[in-house]
């Protein structure tokens, strides 16, 4: 639920003008003194700034009410008689007269170089906010630390630009620039539990900005400044330095100078190894489109399109993912015909050369997130012995040893895989007229290479 906080106005009031400040008593020639021209012309001014309201406390309340502290400044952004832009930063605020009336309002004395009276002014504040080319310092809401403290002292940023009051400093109402957003988060259980106190890293993302949020775990809510959105799409992460969460909005609008309590259930984010990084540790995870694997034997995490399971990875990181489903069967003859591929995985793969041969139950990939795979292919005995061999099963010829059991499991647990049954093919020969396929039931038979049978293709990466 949106909560507006209200903004107070900040009334600029211009107390005393402007004093010169001499150089030297010496007549100076011409020449001396067109040389000094930009050294003489310093002008001090002294702005007295107002607030609004009956705020007592320090800082930009849950009420939005702003109030000034010591130490606090504002920057001027100017014209200089030639035409140049100069920014001028107000000396520190001290308590001792500076700031009166309960904090509420604040003068402010700059010192301003050769300024040009005929142009306009603007005042940013704080004065951090300011860039020294005079625009304004957007960078600094990339990293913020979430507490209500350091966001209204450095980022809640106010601005106005209007003309000279004669050679007086104008008397203005600053604009808030940004939407405050007060975070709470909750996990996406079916009985939701707080988890904002254990949040360590956060960020909000609106497709052109991102902000992002570093703090100690702490008690909430997370306070994240943010330039205004018109129905947005924002993407949130969270991280408590071992869970992580996500949360996708849309058509969100946040107006400058308004507050906002709103509070979000995350979706937990599992965590994942990327392919590219895949070792032997990793055998029998589920490979996922995007280049991720996932524990088997467990549903499908968020987002993941099960491909195959990693089963066998060499010693220069490439390696070979089977397949969840079958291809078109074949007769190995035919197979024998396809192209072969040696550049992934070290081994003699035979490319399935299209769709047809790939069959309805299998997806084309050339790549699984920033890895290049082979696209589906045959494996050789050796290779498929491996894969068995990783995923925990025994193999054996004609001696009863199953290995289904195990592969199996891992093909149709919580993946939508389908088991393999019945004799597939491998790309390797026996003689001039048979090669060697696998049962369901035991491993290393041997079929008339003019025999059809079903096909359980590799990724190759």
């Amino acid at each position: 639920m949106k909560q507006t906080m209200k903004y107070l106005s900040i009334a600029a009031l211009v107390v005393v003008g402007a004093n010169m400040m001499s150089c030297n008593k010496v007549e100076l020639s011409t020449e001396q003194l067109q040389e000094d021209k930009t050294t003489s012309n310093v002008v001090t001014l002294t702005t007295t700034v107002g607030l609004d309201g009956g705020a007592t406390t320090r800082a930009l309340t849950s009420g939005g009410v702003k109030t000034f502290a010591a130490g606090e400044t504002i920057a001027l952004v100017y014209k200089k008689t030639g035409g140049a832009t100069a920014v001028a930063v107000s000396d520190a605020l001290k308590d001792d007269g500076d700031i009166a009336s309960g904090a509420k309002s604040a003068t402010f004395t700059f010192t301003l170089e050769d300024p040009d009276n005929t142009k306009n002014v603007s005042y940013v504040y704080p004065a951090a906010m300011a860039k020294a080319d005079g625009t304004i310092n957007y960078d600094a809401l990339d990293a913020q630390d979430g507490t209500l403290a350091s966001l209204a002292s450095n980022l809640d940023l106010a601005t106005y630009t209007a003309a000279w009051n004669g050679t007086a400093l104008p008397n203005v109402t600053l604009d808030n620039q940004l939407a405050i957003l007060a975070i709470t988060l909750k996990d996406n259980a079916a009985t939701p539990s707080e988890i904002t106190s254990e949040i360590t890293g956060m960020t909000v993302s609106d497709g052109t900005n991102t902000y992002t949020v570093t703090r100690s775990a702490a008690a909430g809510p997370i306070y994240v400044a943010i330039q205004p959105t018109t129905s947005a799409s924002i993407e949130v992460t969270a991280t408590d330095g071992t869970k992580n969460y996500t949360k996708s909005l849309t058509g969100k609008t946040y107006e400058a100078a308004n507050g906002y309590s709103v509070s979000w259930r995350m979706a937990e984010v599992p965590s994942y190894t990327l392919l590219s990084a895949a070792t032997m540790a990793d055998y029998r995870m589920v490979v996922c489109a995007a280049g991720h694997l996932h524990t088997a034997k467990t549903a499908v995490p968020s987002g993941c399109t099960a491909v195959g399971i990693l089963g066998k990875v060499t010693s220069t990181g490439h390696g070979l993912i089977l397949a969840l489903q079958d291809a078109t069967a074949q007769t190995w003859n035919t197979i024998n015909g396809w192209s072969s591929v040696t550049t992934y995985a070290s081994t003699a793969l035979k490319l399935l050369p299209d769709n047809t041969a790939r069959g309805a139950n299998l997806t084309s990939y050339t790549t699984l997130g920033s890895t290049t795979v082979s696209n589906w292919a045959v494996a050789q005995k050796s290779d498929y012995e491996a894969i068995f061999a990783n995923l925990g099963s025994t193999t054996g010829d004609y001696d009863g040893k199953t290995f289904d059991a195990n592969v199996n499991s891992y093909i149709t647990t919580g993946v939508g895989g389908t088991a393999i049954s019945g004799g597939h093919w491998s790309a390797t020969e026996v003689n001039d007229d048979y090669a060697w396929n696998f049962r369901n039931d035991y491993w290393n038979t041997q079929s008339s290479k003019t025999t059809s049978l079903s096909v359980r293709p590799v990724l190759a990466f």
